[in-house]
């Protein structure tokens, strides 16, 4: 571990006089250990990134032109800028400077568990431009995105690419990297090569119950892609939300990976999801489930999905007969019989035109039906379903609610009272 990191070294480092280096040094010093910086080369690439953003630790908030880049913040739903302004509200503070709602929303859960009497940065993002929240938020940037791994290989062009999200400044973030090495003494490097990442490495993790809250868009939506990768699809879109599909995939994984399935993110999960031993894995007779086993166990899509089938089936034939017999018969009835509104519609419309209508209705909802059940029984064999891997089964159905029938809808156009 360095030794205490003062305010003439981090002069020396930004190249200049660097009127918030004191601020800098006093709220470094007690916090850099539980983060990770504890090494002279990762203090070096921390301070020489920070130098550049805050060109010379002299900038704690983005100076605004507006310029032609800035004014792309206005709406960019990335940073989670959704409302008017919020271009300019959320702008970048900080010594990495901050940037967009999200960014401030996810900080602030993140600090709030930590010190609970912390600002609402979302509420108040001036508050961002005071220390100790200033330095603060550039440790939750650099522990969220894992740079201490990319500063241990000594690859300023990957830590520049996670800060910047390009190359922009390279020069002067290698120039201010080359006077931090100077002064914290780094006399030896690594050969430069790509780290060995966790799968993970750009989510966020911290002890305690909902730390999925202190998560960033982008961190979710790294933490749904490995999902899916193995094999979670219920996870549904990556859409960067947290919701009950990300939370129930992390069930999921929990509970075949033998950790506590509670759908919160956490340190134990986000191991699980970096191990590649935890991919799904779905039972033999899991993967040759049919309808009819989801019928056995009770499901109430598959139960009714069957039922609807059966009944559209029975009014087709039904339907079918009464279009035969017509045509047998070549029935010719008196119209000013039937009952308002049949008389109106069957004045105008051969007589076969109903039986054919419902035919046609019931074969579109046979079809429909059945494409249910075949996606709850696709569901079932691939572990889509929430309930995994040994899934609750559904609760079973005494009996499924009246669905249309021929007779009653045969009845209400020709007077006679639907049979039950």
């Amino acid at each position: 571990m360095t030794g205490t990191i003062t305010a003439a070294q981090l002069r020396a480092i930004a190249g200049g006089t660097a009127p918030f280096a004191a601020k800098i040094a006093e709220s470094f010093n007690p916090l850099a250990a539980a983060f990770g910086l504890t090494t002279p080369l990762r203090q070096a690439h921390f301070f020489a990134q920070l130098a550049h953003e805050s060109a010379g630790f002299k900038y704690v908030r983005e100076i605004w032109g507006p310029t032609a880049a800035q004014k792309r913040y206005e709406g960019r739903k990335d940073l989670g800028n959704t409302q008017p302004g919020d271009g300019s509200r959320y702008r970048g503070r900080g010594p990495i400077q901050i940037t967009g709602r999200d960014n401030y929303r996810a900080f602030t859960a993140w600090i709030q568990r930590r010190y609970p009497e912390a600002p609402d940065f979302e509420a108040e993002p001036e508050k961002l431009e005071e220390f100790p929240w200033a330095l603060m938020a550039a440790f939750w940037f650099w522990d969220t995105r894992g740079l201490n791994a990319l500063a241990d290989a000594d690859d300023v062009v990957a830590v520049t690419k996670k800060i910047n999200g390009g190359t922009n400044g390279l020069a002067d973030r290698k120039a201010a990297l080359k006077r931090a090495k100077t002064e914290l003494g780094v006399t030896a490097t690594p050969t430069p090569a790509t780290p060995a990442k966790p799968k993970s490495d750009r989510m966020s993790v911290t002890t305690g119950n909902w730390a999925e809250k202190s998560l960033a868009r982008y961190e979710i939506e790294a933490i749904q892609k490995r999902l899916r990768d193995l094999g979670y699809y219920m996870v549904g879109k990556v859409d960067g939300i947290w919701g009950p599909s990300t939370a129930g995939a992390l069930i999921a994984l929990q509970t075949q990976s033998g950790i506590t399935a509670d759908g919160h993110w956490g340190p134990q999960s986000k191991a699980a999801l970096d191990d590649d031993a935890n991919a799904r894995k779905i039972a033999a007779a899991r993967a040759s489930t049919t309808a009819a086993d989801l019928r056995a166990q009770g499901s109430i899509i598959a139960i009714q999905g069957s039922r609807v089938t059966w009944s559209s089936v029975w009014q087709i034939v039904l339907g079918a007969m009464g279009v035969f017999q017509y045509l047998a018969q070549n029935w010719q009835g008196d119209l000013s019989s039937l009952p308002f509104p049949a008389s109106l519609i069957l004045g105008f419309l051969p007589p076969w035109v109903a039986p054919v209508l419902i035919i046609l209705l019931n074969i579109y909802n046979a079809l429909a039906a059945q494409g249910i059940v075949k996606a709850r029984v696709v569901a079932e064999r691939t572990g889509l379903h929430n309930g995994e891997p040994d899934p609750a089964p559904s609760p079973p159905v005494a009996m499924a609610p009246d669905g249309p029938r021929l007779g009653g809808i045969l009845g209400s156009l020709f007077g006679r009272p639907a049979s039950r």
